[in-house]
């Protein structure tokens, strides 16, 4: 399926010429963001490097079966980002911590476990209702 990604705006030290041959598509339609950033306290005498990854996980819309391969391979991606010492993943996963794809992330310290209660713990919000995080 051709999701028409076009990565001829990208720039930067990261950037990558597209592994793809003719006749293939990128796996992601929205490849990660990664940020390496330095962060510093309010007296900035303190600094912390910090990597950032933004994702967006494939949808589940359409046909599930075709799409549940490419959302595992995403996800496995998206963990070999995570290689700094200091290193967050962020974004919109499109899936429940169950899943098979989140299964890819399952060795990285879940941040949203264990800071968030869990009455206040979501996988995504629908006609404006939060729905409840699947586990």
């Amino acid at each position: 399926m051709d999701y028409g990604v076009d990565a001829s705006a990208a720039r930067g030290n990261r950037v990558r010429p597209n592994p793809c041959t003719a006749g293939t598509f990128a796996l992601y339609d929205r490849p990660p963001y990664v940020a390496d950033v330095v962060v510093a306290n309010a007296l900035g005498d303190r600094h912390m490097e910090v990597r950032l990854v933004v994702v967006h996980l494939k949808s589940k819309r359409g046909d599930e079966s075709a799409n549940l391969g490419r959302r595992v391979q995403q996800a496995r991606h998206v963990a070999t980002l995570l290689d700094a010492p200091h290193a967050i993943a962020l974004g919109d996963f499109n899936d429940d911590l169950g899943s098979r794809p989140m299964a890819q992330l399952a060795s990285f310290v879940n941040l949203y476990q264990r800071h968030t209660s869990p009455a206040d713990r979501y996988s995504y919000i629908y006609n404006g209702r939060a729905k409840p995080l699947i586990t």
